[in-house]
């Protein structure tokens, strides 16, 4: 299904540290349960919810793998012979190397039903969706921030704007190995040890980050998805 989401021709990411219930900043190890496959039903986006239990706490983040051509990248401002990896697809094919050893062009999908919040209804239903299978049980370590947000609201040409008040939630920030601590990073470029990730959780472990706008905030739009068929990449991330 994601066969044409390569990182052939994509500049690499790098490691680098960014400026019910929610969990301080902090890594933290878990076990992925699932994630699915979602479409925005006004464009050609596409998103990967992922839950993970994090040591009995069910995490769930959404990450918007395309923009709304369904394209998984993004050209350079300044130098347009180069493209980016959108940051949401990143993030999930970072998660699936890690948690697989294969990026997410690699794996596999199939349908199955899952309890997923609906709007209207205000509470979860039941329904089938894509599940990437490969990912199902697998460990992996998350770098989650705490943040603060505006709370938002549909105006009147139902575009969200902020309220003025605020909310805590969680975002992950980076992906790590289970039991090694490396990053993507670390494995491509043959780094043995795991030196990013005792940076990363000296910078950001205890601390909130504030994202609120105010007034002046914007928030995104949900996407859509498109399927491809190129070959599958078949080196592991470990082998390298």
């Amino acid at each position: 299904m994601f066969g044409n989401m390569t990182t052939e021709g994509l500049e690499e990411s790098g490691d680098r540290l960014g400026g019910g219930g929610v969990l301080e900043s902090g890594p933290q190890d878990g076990v992925i349960k699932v994630a699915y496959v979602g479409k925005s039903a006004s464009s050609d986006a596409q998103s990967i919810t992922t839950i993970i239990d994090m040591n009995g706490f069910e995490y769930r983040e959404t990450f918007w793998i395309t923009n709304r051509k369904g394209e998984n990248f993004y050209t350079d401002k300044q130098d347009a012979t180069k493209k980016h990896g959108l940051p949401g697809f990143v993030m999930v094919d970072n998660m699936c190397q890690l948690a697989t050893g294969h990026g997410l062009a690699a794996q596999e999908t199939e349908e199955k039903t899952v309890n997923i919040y609906d709007f209207e209804a205000k509470k979860e239903l039941p329904k089938n969706v894509q599940v990437l299978t490969g990912l199902i049980g697998k460990p992996i370590t998350a770098g989650v921030k705490k943040v603060v947000v505006d709370k938002t609201k549909k105006d009147g040409n139902g575009v969200y704007q902020p309220t003025g008040e605020t909310r805590d939630t969680n975002e992950i920030d980076k992906f790590f190995h289970a039991e090694t601590k490396r990053t993507v990073t670390e494995y491509k470029q043959g780094i043995e040890e795991a030196q990013f990730y005792p940076k990363w959780v000296e910078k950001n472990e205890g601390k909130t980050v504030n994202k609120a706008k105010g007034a002046e905030g914007k928030s995104g739009a949900p996407g859509s998805a498109p399927q491809g068929g190129s070959e599958k990449p078949q080196t592991s991330l470990f082998d390298k």
